[in-house]
């Protein structure tokens, strides 16, 4: 508010002493009235001669301009004949011509001697002579692209000459145009400068030269002389003119006023009827007043632009600013030409620097050891420093770095090149600072994930690595195992007892095979997301004696002290994926056993710990004294292909899948798997799972495996490869069943045409198989026109073991999907289900 107040006093102010002055001109103006009419009469005079003067030079100029124009024409006229030379070779008939078309009047071509070979024209020899016996000829024909053009006057007459240097050989070529007094209707001369000149006073001029009067404005002086207008001759009127006042004359009655002056060369005249010089006072008077008024006008309404401008730069400045503060926390302006700077906005952390120092290094050295850390002060120092200031932000809008300072904030820093002097030089940057600790944090947070992820990466790559050398490692050692049983057994033909030894190491190694891919499969399923859980009625505690009855087996291998310890548990009876539940179970077991030491212990141990209406909580408990983990490895011990020591206690090391496995399931099941471990001395690990309760649980059958028969059961049974359906058929044919043998899909489908209605009691079908496949051929036999087509019962008998493959032969109209190797006792028990009673 104050500034605008300052700013209106200053307007009225300026508008007051305008209006003054004026009106001190006019009174003053008023007072000397005779004054004002003499020195308007000055005024006017003066400009006459100015304008009289303008016009001598202009007529002098527009005499040399003439010469010039027509010795450049002349010259470029002779430097084109100089190019047709080259080109064609020079001959009279050529001269001819090209003086008739470029209207010259004469034309001479000489040697390197100065000889002339060709000429052309009327012009008498001694022009030629007198223009050619000087340098500017020789020159012309010893140096190469020399020329030379001027006005000669010669014998009474004007001559332009242009001469210039031959291109086809030494010697140079000569042209001449003789000027001739011939005046345009537009052109001007001395005799014609004063024709069209008015005097505003009604004045008359004279241009004289001596006592000939060269020009007038006045028709009747024209012709005659000085005696004849002023009644006395000029030197009489030197005379009269040496006191330098202004000339007062009688001339016929008429009182004339004016003066004479000397300019290029002539004596000019200029005198004004008196009566016309003092008449003019009032209108003068006025018209000055109204210049005076629209000049005062004018200069303000421009001043009211300009501070309009500037304003609006100022507030554009001010919004400039305002916005950078908004997002900046201090800004200055540098300016490396005073070594000075101006805070534009300040921060706490910056009064310290800018309350000392006297030059810009000093201030910013301040900045950087009151605010900045230790580790970024130097690299501040040397980004802050304004000697090379100039080259770094060359060609860029700005130059930025990121530091932390001792709050633990992190800074982005700006130097903006702000303004450069008229040769380009940088002379003003600001100083900008903005929080980015957000921003930083997230990149650092961004970086640690990153860098664990390769980490992790690594990790996996090696383990993948160490898991295909181990899976070669387990592949290869239970098949050398089963090759060399074969060997053995062979050998000890005749002895049964080490035949049965044979077979069971033989049953043992493919059991661990079948265990070992199982895993795999496993592990990609859980991946996957393949997995699907079951919700199905069980005995938990039945289920949890049968795994132990498994793995008790094993201790037993190994050597190993296994205790078992069933709590107190009331709800037994739960609804859930007992598939699921064993193979976590046995994972986690199985490790216990063979990570353990000869002769160590392993107590497993299951307990109710909650219950309410509709929900139980079971934790499962497996201790061991083996091994245990180091802390490293227990950080990835539930990572795919983990494995910390490979001697441990087993005939297979196994692949690193078995922790991962219960992991996942654990957690698909909404429980939690936890473990404590210390190397050397054993691990602990407690599942903790929670089951809906069922009402009740079907009993087992209680019937042998061994004692399932298939008697009166006719199977068609369809497989491609020898060693399988050999296996096959002398499991059914063994159960008492009668096979039927077709070798791919379509003999399948041609037996179960040509047999008749009812034939074929189950259906057990390879998937991939020439000609037709499994698939095809059960949807060809679901299709055909036939009740028993749409009831047999169809089972696929596959090695393709994912849930995304048993969708397809549920799909093909398959009623069971049962994956190889075939377990006798498991497809014996199926089989008998679809069996009617």
């Amino acid at each position: 508010m104050q500034s605008r107040d300052m700013r209106k006093n200053k307007e009225i102010s300026l508008a007051c002493f305008l209006l003054i002055l004026g009106i001190a001109v006019s009174l003053i103006s008023g007072m000397i009235i005779i004054q004002s009419d003499r020195a308007r009469l000055y005024y006017v005079m003066d400009e006459s001669f100015d304008t009289i003067k303008s016009r001598i030079v202009r007529w002098n100029n527009y005499e040399v301009g003439d010469r010039t124009k027509s010795e450049v024409r002349l010259l470029d006229k002779a430097k084109e004949l100089s190019r047709c030379l080259k080109r064609e070779e020079a001959s009279d008939a050529l001269l001819e011509q090209y003086a008739y078309e470029q209207r010259l009047d004469g034309i001479l071509v000489t040697d390197a001697d100065n000889v002339p070979t060709y000429g052309w024209g009327e012009i008498d020899e001694s022009v030629w002579d007198e223009f050619l016996n000087n340098d500017v000829s020789y020159d012309a024909s010893h140096y190469p692209e020399n020329s030379y053009a001027t006005r000669m006057d010669i014998g009474g007459s004007q001559y332009d000459f242009a001469i210039v240097s031959r291109q086809d050989q030494a010697g140079c070529v000569a042209v001449l145009s003789e000027k001739r007094e011939i005046f345009a209707k537009d052109e001007i001369s001395i005799q014609t400068l004063l024709d069209d000149f008015i005097f505003e006073l009604k004045g008359t001029a004279v241009i004289a030269s001596g006592d000939e009067i060269i020009s007038t404005n006045d028709e009747e002086l024209k012709g005659k002389c000085l005696q004849d207008w002023l009644k006395m001759s000029a030197e009489d009127f030197g005379e009269l003119n040496q006191t330098r006042n202004l000339i007062r004359l009688t001339i016929n009655g008429r009182h004339l006023c004016g003066d004479v002056r000397r300019v290029e060369g002539y004596d000019i005249y200029i005198f004004f009827p008196e009566v016309k010089v003092y008449s003019t006072f009032i209108m003068t008077e006025s018209f000055g007043i109204i210049l005076y008024v629209l000049a005062c006008i004018l200069f303000l309404f421009l001043r009211y632009k300009q501070e309009e401008k500037n304003r609006e730069k100022s507030a554009e400045q001010l919004r400039t600013i305002s916005s950078i503060s908004r997002v900046y926390s201090f800004v200055l302006l540098i300016d490396l030409g005073t070594d000075s700077w101006k805070v534009l906005k300040s921060a706490d952390k910056m009064e310290s620097a800018l309350s000392q120092g006297s030059d810009v290094k000093y201030m910013l050295k301040r900045y950087a050891e009151h605010v900045l850390t230790e580790a970024y002060q130097e690299d501040f120092l040397r980004f802050s420093d304004m000697a090379d200031m100039a080259a770094r932000v060359a060609g860029k809008t700005y130059v930025s770095c990121v530091m932390e300072e001792k709050n633990a904030k992190w800074e982005q820093l700006f130097f903006v090149p702000q303004k450069y002097d008229e040769d380009g030089k940088l002379q003003e940057v600001i100083f900008l600072c903005r929080d980015v600790s957000t921003e930083k944090k997230k990149e650092i947070h961004y970086q640690n994930s990153l860098r664990r992820s390769v980490e992790h990466a690594e990790r996996a790559s090696v383990a993948k690595t160490d898991f295909l050398r181990r899976m070669s490692h387990d592949i290869r050692t239970p098949i050398n195992g089963i090759k060399g049983m074969i060997e053995i057994s062979r050998y000890y033909a005749g002895d049964e007892e080490k035949q049965e030894e044979c077979r069971q190491k033989i049953v043992s190694a493919s059991s661990f095979l079948l265990d070992l891919v199982n895993n795999v499969l496993d592990m990609n399923k859980l991946e996957s997301g393949q997995v699907r859980l079951e919700q199905k009625p069980f005995d938990l505690l039945e289920l949890f004696r049968e795994t132990v009855s498994l793995v008790e087996v094993q201790a037993v291998e190994c050597q190993v002290d296994f205790q078992v310890d069933v709590c107190k548990g009331v709800h037994w009876n739960v609804l859930g994926s007992p598939l699921h539940l064993r193979q976590i179970l046995q994972n986690i077991m199985s490790n216990a056993i063979k990570y353990n030491r000869e002769g160590g212990t392993v107590h497993v141990s299951v307990e109710e710990t909650g219950s309410t209406r509709k929900m139980v909580i079971f934790v499962f408990t497996c201790q061991d004294t083996g091994l245990g983990m180091s802390e490293e490895f227990q950080k990835r011990a539930f990572e795919p292909f983990a494995q910390e020591n490979a001697s441990a206690r087993t005939s297979y090391a196994g692949t690193g899948l078995g922790l991962p496995i219960a992991k996942e399931l654990t957690e698909k099941m909404g429980g939690s798997i936890h473990f404590t471990s210390q190397q050397g001395q054993g691990t602990t690990f407690t599942i903790e799972l929670r089951f809906k309760l069922a009402d009740h649980v079907e009993d087992k059958e209680d019937s042998e495996d061994q004692d399932i028969r298939l008697d009166g059961i006719h199977v068609l049974l369809v497989e491609d490869n020898d060693l399988n359906m050999e296996i096959a058929q002398f499991i059914l044919e063994n159960a008492g069943a009668a096979v039927t043998k077709a070798w791919n899909g379509q003999e399948a489908v041609d037996c179960f045409l040509q047999s008749e209605g009812g034939t074929y009691d189950i259906i057990l079908m390879d998937i991939m198989m020439p000609v037709m496949d499994g698939l095809d051929a059960a949807r060809c036999i679901r299709a055909l026109d036939r009740s028993d087509a749409k009831s047999v019962p169809i089972f696929a008998i596959t090695a393709n073991a994912f849930s995304d493959d048993k969708e397809r032969s549920y799909k093909a109209g398959m009623n069971e999907h049962i994956s190889k190797p075939i377990i006798k006792k498991d497809l014996l028990r199926i089989m008998k289900k679809y069996i009617p009673k």
